[in-house]
């Protein structure tokens, strides 16, 4: 066996068993996270959940500068001395004090704008994140630098329990709105301690700007993509909370959240995992490109099938769960669970570029979204909130397919490559999602919610399930090899 057999079966161990910990904590705090949100969705209103969508737009927007694409230099780049990474740190939390202050400066004038005033004290609380979040920036990544994913995974998991119970607490005791940002606040706070307790890294003071040039410029790249994500991808809400109002656009957000959910929870933890490790192996192009269409072959193959899912049951979901009160949501959420599916597609291929220090692809790509979605987004909305879903679900696989091409160059895939790894999981949920669409319509159309969103459920999952053995039989037996090495 040669080294750099061993050095790759040793990579593969490590990301594997990032993997278990990282979807072993992901899963459970889904199932939370999915419990507390519609209990919390229960007792706020559509204006609570509106008003901490529109502080949240700027503090979202904020938070990029606080990062200045620090944590990607600090795993991409291999040979960074202590020195730097003390001046890094230190710029980070120099930085963070700054935008609070603008952050206290500005909130009267996004009052003003969305002429809400309760935004003013609700946006200077909720900035103090950005001083926590510069604090645990470097040893956070430090961590993913060295895949210790197992110490993340507990910290977030214990973080996101914290928060979870504050924010029900507090809800249930009529904090409405101020329950939201406590729950955001506790979150923060305890993965601070904790990523802390676990890194024990804490630098003395250094701040010379000379030693962090390199990191500023690859990070300043990957700065912008993410500000024009961020253009892009809340414009939509920053449209809804001006034009349509905040029970407008407390609706959309919850759909979008609930949409968003699997997208988070399951493909985010991919990509925590991958640019660590893509950055590691960035000279060895074949073994990348390998782990990469494998990547898109197996996630695929989860994911699918989890939106679909959730898509055939919708309506019951949201009429079960949320009540008649949020009815309003269904056709936004059904469309935009249809568009998770290429969003989840789209946020593999990143990490494998900027590993590959190519990081003005994906600048270029978010550049493209950035002008396209907004303007779908300002026709839509003529339409209210299912104008504004219907935009996405138009607008966005045009531009998901100039993005793909886009990054395949640089990863040297071609379009066929690609396409046969999600080509049979994609043809079984379609039949997966015609087989059950005629079960519910001619045998559960006169069921309760209850009883026919089971059924449905069971159903989609018995013809994903036999369809998969007759179609797809290779990738699960790449699954439950994945599985069998658990133990390796």
């Amino acid at each position: 066996m040669t080294a750099s057999t061993v050095l790759q079966n040793d990579l593969a161990k490590r990301v594997f068993r990032s993997f278990l910990w990282v979807a072993g904590a992901r899963y459970v705090g889904q199932v939370l996270s999915w419990a507390v949100t519609i209990v919390i969705a229960r007792i706020l209103s559509p204006r609570d959940y509106g008003l901490m969508g529109m502080a949240t737009l700027f503090y979202s927007f904020l938070i990029m500068f606080a990062e200045m694409g620090f944590g990607a230099a600090v795993i991409q780049k291999k040979d960074l001395t202590e020195g730097q990474l003390r001046s890094a740190s230190w710029f980070l939390i120099a930085s963070s004090l700054l935008l609070y202050l603008l952050s206290f400066l500005l909130a009267p004038l996004l009052a003003l704008f969305f002429q809400e005033p309760q935004l003013v004290a609700l946006i200077r609380v909720l900035a103090l994140n950005f001083i926590i979040v510069a604090v645990y920036s470097v040893p956070y990544n430090l961590l993913a630098r060295k895949l210790q994913f197992d110490r993340i995974s507990k910290a977030e998991f214990i973080a996101n329990l914290c928060g979870s119970a504050a924010t029900l607490a507090l809800a249930m005791n009529g904090f409405e709105f101020w329950s939201l940002v406590a729950g955001f606040f506790v979150i923060n706070t305890v993965k601070a301690a904790l990523v802390l307790y676990y890194q024990k890294w804490v630098p003395r003071f250094r701040l010379v700007l000379a030693e962090i040039r390199e990191i500023l410029g690859f990070g300043s790249k990957i700065t912008g993509a993410h500000f024009l994500w961020y253009f892009y991808s809340n414009s939509d809400f920053l449209i809804a909370g001006r034009m349509l109002g905040k029970v407008a656009l407390g609706a959309y957000s919850l759909a979008f959240q609930i949409a968003s959910l699997p997208l988070d929870k399951i493909v985010s933890l991919v990509n925590q995992i991958a640019f660590p490790a893509y950055a590691e192996i960035q000279s060895d192009r074949a073994s990348m490109q390998r782990y990469f269409l494998k990547t898109i072959r197996i996630l695929s193959f989860i994911v699918f099938p989890v939106f679909t899912g959730l898509f055939l049951v919708a309506e019951d979901l949201v009429m079960l769960f949320l009540t008649a009160k949020w009815s309003a949501i269904i056709f936004p959420l059904k469309a935009l669970l249809v568009v998770s599916i290429l969003r989840t597609l789209s946020v593999l291929s990143p990490p494998v570029v900027n590993a590959l220090n190519r990081p003005g692809i994906s600048l270029f790509n978010t550049l493209l979204c950035a002008v396209v979605m907004p303007v779908s987004f300002l026709i839509g909305v003529r339409f209210g909130i299912n104008g504004l879903a219907a935009a996405w679900l138009i607008a966005y696989p045009l531009v998901f397919t100039v993005m793909t091409w886009n990054s395949l160059r640089v990863i040297e895939v071609t379009p066929g490559e690609y396409a046969r790894q999600i080509a049979p999981t994609a043809l079984i949920c379609l039949v997966m999602v015609a087989v059950v669409t005629a079960a519910q319509k001619h045998l559960l159309a006169d069921s309760a919610a209850l009883p026919r969103m089971t059924l449905t459920c069971l159903t989609g999952v018995a013809v994903f399930s036999v369809f998969s053995l007759l179609l797809n039989r290779p990738v699960m037996a790449e699954m439950i090899s994945l599985v069998r090495r658990k133990g390796a």
